[in-house]
């Protein structure tokens, strides 16, 4: 609630729902995965993130974050962004919402990182020389071949990454799902197994659109 003064000592704290207090320091990891209706994680009077801490907020394709909003703040420490499951196209910058919204705000944040992603098939890059929050979102020709158990499976691998920027519909579906399985990559295994023939005539059809 509004009144309720909040303090993250240490060590990694995920925040699941959303936060609403009055007074929040932050002097470990935390982690927030949700928003409110207005797209809010945290909605706080006063926040302090302390020298040693790391906000981690999270991000998806559009380039919304997991914002924090109040009165007043000040960040100092790490600023963490963790890529959200979503279908992202591959080789796609993408700009990032500003996370903090306060009407009083002094940043100096020592660092600005990616969180590490579940992901078996994407990679992300933090795009530098850039004044805004910048990402890279791709896949690596072996994103999903790594994971084949035989030619024909391998075929269609490559042929996924080769779609993956421009694909749509079921198609998007499918590579949204298969980016954020299990992280060893079995269930991408398992994928190209069961897709087989049907699934790389409709990649090869995509391909050429």
């Amino acid at each position: 609630g509004d009144g309720i003064n909040m303090s993250h000592k240490a060590g990694r704290l995920e925040v699941l729902g959303t936060v609403q207090v009055a007074e929040l320091e932050n002097h470990g990891t935390l982690a927030l995965y949700s928003v409110d209706e207005d797209g809010y994680a945290a909605t706080v009077g006063n926040f302090v993130n302390a020298d040693n801490a790391t906000l981690e907020t999270g991000f998806v394709a559009d380039g919304s974050v997991t914002k924090v909003r109040g009165n007043s703040a000040l960040l100092y420490g790490t600023l963490a962004m963790r890529p959200m499951a979503d279908f992202y196209a591959s080789d796609r910058v993408i700009t990032l919402d500003a996370p903090f919204e306060f009407e009083h705000i002094d940043i100096e944040l020592s660092d600005v990182v990616l969180a590490s992603s579940s992901s078996p098939t994407l990679t992300f890059e933090l795009q530098e020389n850039s004044e805004e929050l910048q990402v890279m979102a791709s896949r690596p020709q072996t994103a999903y071949s790594q994971y084949a158990q035989n030619s024909g499976a391998s075929g269609l691998g490559r042929s996924l990454v080769r779609i993956a920027s421009r694909a749509t519909g079921d198609m998007q579906n499918l590579l949204e799902a298969l980016g954020w399985s299990a992280r060893d990559g079995h269930e991408v295994s398992r994928a190209l197994d069961t897709l087989g023939a049907e699934a790389y005539d409709a990649s090869a059809r995509a391909s050429l659109a």
